[in-house]
């Protein structure tokens, strides 16, 4: 047959660039804008402080319920008794009191050691201030008393 062409191979290729959406910045840029603007910078402010706070509260209402259904499992009889309204009342309000320790100390001791992490792109505290080393020990105790 017929020699065929080899044009193909000598075409040139573009590179192509991946297809960002005009209303969507690349990661970088956004972080740069959440780091730097006034409103971003806040924003990361609040991802820390209620991002600690829910995740505290979630833990002490899990160990919350555990040790409840522990107590009606362990004593049937007399655990109808135990348990009001008025107790609720009061056990949410100390979870809710326990759980703004961690962001009330990160507001203590530096409240502007918040960063954002660029391995992960998510704000974060830093905890540069020394009194974290025995912080982190306290915390870290307390919370290894809690029922899971």
């Amino acid at each position: 047959g017929a020699p065929q062409s080899h044009s193909h191979l000598h075409r040139t290729h573009r590179r192509v660039r991946p297809h960002h959406h005009p209303n969507h910045a690349p990661p970088e840029m956004r972080l740069t804008i959440l780091q730097r603007v006034g409103p971003g910078r806040m924003l990361c402010y609040y991802i820390v402080y209620s991002g600690y706070y829910v995740h505290c509260t979630n833990l002490l209402y899990i160990s919350a319920l555990t040790t409840c259904k522990w107590l009606i499992l362990s004593y049937p009889l007399s655990a109808k008794t135990w348990f009001s309204k008025r107790l609720h009342s009061y056990i949410c309000i100390t979870i809710s009191v326990l759980s703004s320790c961690i962001p009330i100390a990160f507001l203590v001791v530096d409240k502007y050691d918040v960063s954002i992490d660029y391995r992960t792109y998510v704000c974060a505290y830093r905890y540069t201030a020394e009194i974290w080393q025995w912080l982190r020990i306290v915390f870290s105790s307390i919370l290894g008393f809690i029922p899971w």
